[in-house]
């Protein structure tokens, strides 16, 4: 049943649906320890990490951000090329962009991958993909110290509104990884 308290569409089937579809033969990528939440070394972000048992090629991570109540979709199918969607709801309305470019941080650790909103701004989604591990990486806001806004990931995560599932390189996808 849908909360009329969240923007349209978050709760409902239509905006948690799966990346694909497995056989009954086949498996799924499955997480390897805990999903974590940490202070990235050095400070100024926090990070949601997971390892798996496989190596990873798609990625989704749908929220409600808490700040501002705009629900969030983002479906990379390819990590290493750079091809997805974000999908999002704000204001009542829904909208769509598959324009997605990947680029490298100056220090060459970290993928970014930005999704042009129709308006020409950039939403940005860094992540570490080191094969079998994954982190999402947040950069803290300036009015916040680091814990504060790590408490802050740690309620996104928790919230029912907020799942992440990942494809591995045959097409499985996983559970709802947060929602277990």
């Amino acid at each position: 049943m849908c909360d009329e308290s969240r923007p349209h569409g978050v709760g409902s089937s239509e905006n948690r649906t799966r990346l694909g579809e497995n056989s009954e033969d086949e498996e799924a990528p499955s997480l390897t320890d805990d999903v974590e939440v940490s202070i990235r070394p050095g400070g100024n972000a926090v990070q949601i990490t997971a390892s798996f048992n496989e190596d990873i090629k798609g990625f989704r991570l749908q929220y409600v951000s808490l700040s501002d109540g705009v629900y969030n979709d983002f479906d990379i199918t390819d990590l290493e090329v750079g091809i997805g969607t974000y999908k999002w709801t704000e204001d009542g309305n829904d909208h769509v962009t598959s324009t997605v470019t990947k680029d490298t941080e100056p220090n060459g650790r970290y993928d970014i991958y930005k999704f042009e909103r129709p308006d020409g701004s950039f939403y940005e989604l860094w992540l570490d993909n080191q094969g079998i591990t994954i982190s999402v990486i947040f950069s803290t806001p300036y009015d916040l110290d680091d814990e504060t806004f790590r408490s802050y990931v740690e309620m996104l995560i928790a919230d029912p509104s907020t799942h992440l599932m990942v494809t591995d390189e045959a097409g499985n996808t996983s559970n709802d990884l947060l929602q277990e």
